[in-house]
């Protein structure tokens, strides 16, 4: 039984990663910045619904996600999102319970894909990160994987029913490390971290896109 879930996923890995490359013609970009090994936290940006999809497709590693509980509401959906490492939240945001499930995975050798800004953009250009990524990272000890998505927010934009299609790619940047007796750990300044993070992720595929994201 414990295999179904693993089994799930590493199905949907590498059918997902061939229609991406067939339909968004999806290309990575840095995936030697992720550690093979240990605990770590994936952080994006977020355009589009397809972003855990294809962060997911661009990762060789299992990542676990933070999902709303509405998307809990069907049974047959939640019995499907949970065999993909989903694990719910608050619609108001993270939750006590969430952040215990985190940090267990984290110190379980695990991943956790975030996506610091907390929604979609409805612009393309990056927002200001929501202070739980900091905490986890702080809190955690864990390195920090900032990622940039470009192109799913044309693939599938907000509102579309649709997708289209577009060429997708995702960057991958250095692991960043807050270790402790770094000022923002001593600070316990958790938004100072997301600020950090998400300057990160505002560097990678600026070569390519400079014009079009902030």
């Amino acid at each position: 039984m414990k295999r179904s879930p693993i089994l799930c996923y590493t199905f949907c890995y590498w059918l997902f990663r061939v229609l991406l490359k067939l339909i968004f013609w999806l290309k990575v970009i840095g995936k030697e910045n992720l550690p093979r090994k240990g605990g770590c936290i994936i952080a994006s940006n977020h355009l589009s619904y397809l972003d855990p999809v294809v962060l997911g497709a661009g990762c060789p590693r299992q990542i676990h996600y933070m999902a709303k509980k509405s998307l809990y509401r069907n049974r047959l959906f939640a019995k499907l999102i949970t065999s993909l490492n989903t694990f719910a939240v608050s619609e108001t945001g993270i939750g006590l319970d969430a952040i215990k499930e985190s940090l267990k995975k984290l110190a379980e050798g695990k991943v956790v894909g975030l996506f610091p800004e907390g929604v979609r953009s409805r612009n393309g250009r990056l927002q200001v990160a929501k202070w739980g990524v900091g905490f986890l990272a702080l809190k955690s000890n864990v390195p920090v994987i900032p990622a940039r998505i470009i192109g799913t927010d044309q693939a599938l934009p907000i509102g579309a029913k649709f997708i289209r299609f577009r060429p997708v790619r995702i960057y991958f940047g250095r692991p960043l490390k807050f270790e402790k007796g770094s000022p923002e750990e001593k600070q316990n300044d958790y938004s100072g971290v997301s600020r950090l993070v998400m300057k990160e992720i505002s560097n990678l595929g600026m070569k390519v896109d400079e014009d079009s994201y902030s």
